[in-house]
């Protein structure tokens, strides 16, 4: 693929985003994502040929980024503690996501699409994640920062836990839930999951760090 129809692929994908999340699924019009584009609906054609299609490349463009945010954030929040750095490896899977489509009034419809036409590829993109993710856990554990021990979990299982607590945090009812109040929330959630897996003396350090900073 040459960088020219590189680029024009990234217009179309980037278009596809918006009008699906401007109009849903269903009443999108190929037209308008080629206008968006600065395409005619033929020239559109000749790199998707049909509105699934592009859907399909709208939703692994969206798992591509998310993945790749999240490799980057658990390789530069290392240093950060364990709670710091899960809370920044699903945030950023997550929170770019919902920036992009929390004031969608077709988020549903959207979601329920994902589902019936990309489910292949929502579950490999959620393995891949579950992978960085209990990476890191295991770096955590083995670096003496993080102690599984006295639960009885691994890294596979407490990564499931810290999945399964951030998409109940985003779920959409009673009401969806903003890029920047999930962002605010989840640092909170994920330290509340984290304070009772800390070594002792790190466990320590972390209480006294915050009784100075409630005074």
């Amino acid at each position: 693929m040459s960088e020219r129809q590189d680029n024009t692929q990234r217009r179309i994908v980037e278009a596809g985003l918006s009008a699906f999340s401007q109009y849903g699924y269903q009443k999108v019009d190929m037209g308008e994502v080629a206008q968006r584009a600065g395409l005619s609906r033929q020239g559109l054609y000749k790199h998707f040929p049909s509105k699934e299609a592009l859907f399909r490349a709208v939703v692994d463009d969206i798992h591509h980024t998310t993945l790749e945010l999240s490799q980057k954030a658990a390789d530069q929040a290392a240093a950060a503690g364990p709670a710091a750095l899960f809370a920044a490896i699903i945030g950023q899977r997550y929170g770019w996501f919902l920036e992009r489509l929390h004031e969608s009034p077709h988020l549903q419809e959207l979601i329920g699409a994902s589902n019936l036409l990309c489910g292949s590829a929502n579950q490999e993109a959620a393995q891949k994640f579950a992978a960085i993710l209990r990476s890191a856990i295991t770096r955590e554990v083995r670096g003496g920062r993080l102690d599984l021990g006295r639960t009885g979990l691994s890294p596979s299982s407490f990564a499931e836990i810290l999945v399964r607590t951030a998409n109940g945090l985003k779920a959409q009812e009673p009401t969806p839930i903003s890029a920047a109040e999930f962002r605010k929330r989840l640092p909170l959630v994920i330290d509340l999951l984290c304070a009772s897996l800390l070594p002792a003396r790190r466990r320590s350090v972390v209480q006294s760090r915050r009784a100075v900073a409630q005074d």
